[in-house]
Protein backbone atom coordinates (compact mmCIF):
# COMPACT_ATOMS: atom_id res chain seq x y z
CA UNK A 1 0.00 0.00 0.00
CA UNK A 2 1.86 3.16 -0.97
CA UNK A 3 1.85 6.30 1.40
CA UNK A 4 -0.01 8.18 -1.22
CA UNK A 5 -2.89 5.91 -1.39
CA UNK A 6 -2.88 5.90 2.50
CA UNK A 7 -3.09 9.51 2.61
CA UNK A 8 -6.10 9.57 -0.26
CA UNK A 9 -8.07 7.50 1.87
CA UNK A 10 -7.61 9.27 5.30
CA UNK A 11 -8.32 12.62 3.92
CA UNK A 12 -11.63 11.14 2.46
CA UNK A 13 -12.73 10.48 6.59
CA UNK A 14 -13.28 14.26 6.70
CA UNK A 15 -14.34 14.71 3.07
CA UNK A 16 -18.20 16.29 2.90
CA UNK A 17 -18.34 18.09 6.45
CA UNK A 18 -17.90 21.48 5.31
CA UNK A 19 -20.06 21.10 2.32
CA UNK A 20 -23.18 18.73 2.82
CA UNK A 21 -26.13 19.95 4.07
CA UNK A 22 -26.92 17.22 6.58
CA UNK A 23 -29.73 18.63 8.54
CA UNK A 24 -33.30 19.60 8.47
CA UNK A 25 -34.44 22.67 9.99
CA UNK A 26 -37.32 22.52 12.48
CA UNK A 27 -37.92 19.94 15.33
CA UNK A 28 -37.30 16.66 15.27
CA UNK A 29 -40.25 14.17 14.29
CA UNK A 30 -41.48 12.59 16.43
CA UNK A 31 -40.84 9.32 15.20
CA UNK A 32 -37.23 9.37 15.63
CA UNK A 33 -34.90 9.60 12.05
CA UNK A 34 -32.93 6.28 14.02
CA UNK A 35 -35.87 4.21 14.09
CA UNK A 36 -35.74 2.72 10.21
CA UNK A 37 -37.06 -0.16 9.50
CA UNK A 38 -34.78 -3.27 10.09
CA UNK A 39 -32.59 -4.20 7.41
CA UNK A 40 -31.17 -7.11 6.16
CA UNK A 41 -27.91 -8.15 7.59
CA UNK A 42 -24.70 -7.95 5.58
CA UNK A 43 -23.63 -10.80 3.21
CA UNK A 44 -22.76 -13.78 5.04
CA UNK A 45 -18.92 -13.58 6.49
CA UNK A 46 -17.15 -15.92 8.92
CA UNK A 47 -16.97 -14.68 11.89
CA UNK A 48 -13.01 -14.83 12.53
CA UNK A 49 -10.64 -15.42 15.53
CA UNK A 50 -8.16 -12.54 15.48
CA UNK A 51 -4.57 -14.03 15.55
CA UNK A 52 -1.55 -12.87 17.71
CA UNK A 53 -0.93 -9.30 17.44
CA UNK A 54 -4.26 -8.02 17.14
CA UNK A 55 -4.64 -4.89 18.93
CA UNK A 56 -8.21 -3.42 20.13
CA UNK A 57 -8.09 0.26 19.93
CA UNK A 58 -10.05 2.28 22.41
CA UNK A 59 -11.03 5.55 21.66
CA UNK A 60 -10.00 8.24 23.52
CA UNK A 61 -13.53 10.12 23.81
CA UNK A 62 -15.60 8.44 21.06
CA UNK A 63 -17.07 5.64 23.40
CA UNK A 64 -15.89 3.04 20.34
CA UNK A 65 -13.20 0.57 19.59
CA UNK A 66 -11.89 -1.49 17.07
CA UNK A 67 -9.00 -4.47 16.67
CA UNK A 68 -6.59 -3.79 14.58
CA UNK A 69 -4.08 -6.73 12.75
CA UNK A 70 -1.19 -4.08 14.61
CA UNK A 71 -1.41 -1.27 17.10
CA UNK A 72 -2.21 1.48 15.11
CA UNK A 73 -0.98 5.20 14.82
CA UNK A 74 -3.46 7.12 16.52
CA UNK A 75 -4.37 11.46 16.09
CA UNK A 76 -6.74 14.14 15.89
CA UNK A 77 -7.21 16.86 13.93
CA UNK A 78 -9.47 19.92 14.20
CA UNK A 79 -11.80 20.48 11.21
CA UNK A 80 -13.37 23.92 10.60
CA UNK A 81 -17.36 23.65 9.49
CA UNK A 82 -20.09 26.22 8.76
CA UNK A 83 -21.32 25.54 12.29
CA UNK A 84 -18.45 25.19 14.06
CA UNK A 85 -15.21 23.35 14.75
CA UNK A 86 -15.25 19.11 15.51
CA UNK A 87 -12.28 16.74 15.96
CA UNK A 88 -12.04 13.70 14.12
CA UNK A 89 -10.16 11.28 15.83
CA UNK A 90 -8.53 8.39 13.24
CA UNK A 91 -6.19 5.39 14.34
CA UNK A 92 -4.48 3.94 10.87
CA UNK A 93 -2.27 0.87 10.21
CA UNK A 94 -0.33 0.29 6.55
CA UNK A 95 0.42 -3.31 6.03
CA UNK A 96 2.35 -3.05 3.20
CA UNK A 97 3.21 -6.91 2.87
CA UNK A 98 -0.41 -7.76 1.92
CA UNK A 99 -1.36 -3.85 0.36
CA UNK A 100 -3.66 -3.25 2.76
CA UNK A 101 -4.90 -0.03 4.76
CA UNK A 102 -7.13 -0.35 8.03
CA UNK A 103 -8.37 3.17 9.57
CA UNK A 104 -11.04 3.90 12.06
CA UNK A 105 -12.58 7.30 12.11
CA UNK A 106 -14.98 9.46 14.37
CA UNK A 107 -16.28 12.97 14.62
CA UNK A 108 -19.16 14.83 16.09
CA UNK A 109 -21.33 16.40 13.89
CA UNK A 110 -21.75 20.19 14.23
CA UNK A 111 -25.73 21.03 13.27
CA UNK A 112 -26.83 24.00 12.71
CA UNK A 113 -29.25 26.07 15.91
CA UNK A 114 -33.21 25.20 15.67
CA UNK A 115 -31.95 21.93 13.27
CA UNK A 116 -32.18 18.39 13.90
CA UNK A 117 -29.26 16.15 12.24
CA UNK A 118 -30.67 13.86 9.07
CA UNK A 119 -29.12 10.57 9.71
CA UNK A 120 -29.85 9.10 6.42
CA UNK A 121 -28.27 12.33 4.72
CA UNK A 122 -25.00 11.91 6.94
CA UNK A 123 -24.66 8.14 5.73
CA UNK A 124 -25.22 8.86 2.28
CA UNK A 125 -22.98 11.86 2.40
CA UNK A 126 -20.48 9.65 4.01
CA UNK A 127 -20.81 7.03 1.39
CA UNK A 128 -20.12 9.42 -1.66
CA UNK A 129 -17.50 11.29 0.10
CA UNK A 130 -15.36 8.25 0.03
CA UNK A 131 -16.46 7.02 -3.65
CA UNK A 132 -15.27 11.00 -4.20
CA UNK A 133 -12.10 10.49 -2.48
CA UNK A 134 -10.91 7.55 -3.69
CA UNK A 135 -12.36 7.99 -7.73
CA UNK A 136 -14.40 4.49 -7.00
CA UNK A 137 -17.63 3.48 -7.92
CA UNK A 138 -20.29 2.01 -5.05
CA UNK A 139 -20.94 -2.09 -5.84
CA UNK A 140 -22.70 -2.53 -3.39
CA UNK A 141 -24.40 -0.98 -0.13
CA UNK A 142 -26.56 -2.92 2.58
CA UNK A 143 -28.17 -1.02 5.51
CA UNK A 144 -27.00 -2.22 8.66
CA UNK A 145 -27.83 -1.69 12.56
CA UNK A 146 -25.21 -2.05 16.02
CA UNK A 147 -26.62 -1.84 18.92
CA UNK A 148 -29.39 -0.46 17.66
CA UNK A 149 -27.59 2.00 15.61
CA UNK A 150 -28.46 2.47 12.01
CA UNK A 151 -25.40 2.08 9.56
CA UNK A 152 -24.23 1.06 6.27
CA UNK A 153 -21.52 -1.36 5.17
CA UNK A 154 -20.44 -0.82 1.28
CA UNK A 155 -17.96 -1.43 -0.90
CA UNK A 156 -16.22 0.67 -3.79
CA UNK A 157 -13.82 -0.22 -6.53
CA UNK A 158 -12.32 1.08 -9.27
CA UNK A 159 -10.05 0.36 -12.56
CA UNK A 160 -6.36 -1.65 -11.66
CA UNK A 161 -7.66 -3.74 -9.28
CA UNK A 162 -8.05 -1.58 -5.82
CA UNK A 163 -10.84 -1.45 -4.25
CA UNK A 164 -12.15 -0.38 -0.18
CA UNK A 165 -15.26 -1.94 2.11
CA UNK A 166 -16.34 0.23 4.93
CA UNK A 167 -19.04 -0.24 7.66
CA UNK A 168 -19.88 3.32 8.83
CA UNK A 169 -22.27 4.35 11.64
CA UNK A 170 -24.07 6.84 13.18
CA UNK A 171 -24.41 7.08 17.16
CA UNK A 172 -24.78 9.67 19.92
CA UNK A 173 -24.44 12.21 17.28
CA UNK A 174 -21.24 11.19 16.07
CA UNK A 175 -20.05 9.65 12.98
CA UNK A 176 -18.39 6.28 12.76
CA UNK A 177 -15.89 5.17 9.78
CA UNK A 178 -14.36 1.88 9.62
CA UNK A 179 -12.31 1.15 6.36
CA UNK A 180 -10.21 -1.13 4.56
CA UNK A 181 -8.49 0.01 1.46
CA UNK A 182 -7.27 -3.75 -0.54
CA UNK A 183 -4.36 -3.46 -3.35
CA UNK A 184 -5.64 -6.97 -4.83
CA UNK A 185 -9.08 -5.82 -4.25
CA UNK A 186 -9.94 -9.28 -1.91
CA UNK A 187 -12.19 -8.02 0.66
CA UNK A 188 -13.61 -11.25 1.96
CA UNK A 189 -10.21 -11.69 3.89
CA UNK A 190 -10.26 -12.96 6.85
CA UNK A 191 -8.77 -10.20 8.41
CA UNK A 192 -10.80 -8.00 6.65
CA UNK A 193 -13.56 -9.11 7.81
CA UNK A 194 -12.47 -9.39 11.10
CA UNK A 195 -11.58 -5.65 11.15
CA UNK A 196 -14.97 -4.25 10.03
CA UNK A 197 -16.44 -7.08 12.03
CA UNK A 198 -14.86 -5.76 15.54
CA UNK A 199 -16.33 -2.32 15.67
CA UNK A 200 -18.40 -1.81 19.07
CA UNK A 201 -20.29 0.92 20.29
CA UNK A 202 -21.28 1.77 23.33
CA UNK A 203 -25.36 2.11 24.01
CA UNK A 204 -24.64 5.18 26.33
CA UNK A 205 -24.07 8.98 25.07
CA UNK A 206 -21.94 9.31 27.85
CA UNK A 207 -18.51 9.90 27.00
CA UNK A 208 -19.06 11.50 23.78
CA UNK A 209 -16.57 13.90 21.80
CA UNK A 210 -17.96 17.51 22.43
Amino acid sequence: MTYRRVLGLIGVLALGLGGCDWWSAGQKPTEPVEAIAPSPPSPAAPSPTPGQGWHRYQSPKGGASVLFPKKPKADVNQIETPNGKTEIFLARHADNQQGRVYLFSHNAIPVPKDSYLDIEKALNASRDSLAQGISATVTSEVKLRLNGFPGREIRLTRPGQFAAKARVFYANGVLYQAVVGAEDAKLEDEAVMTFLKSVQLKKSPGNQPK
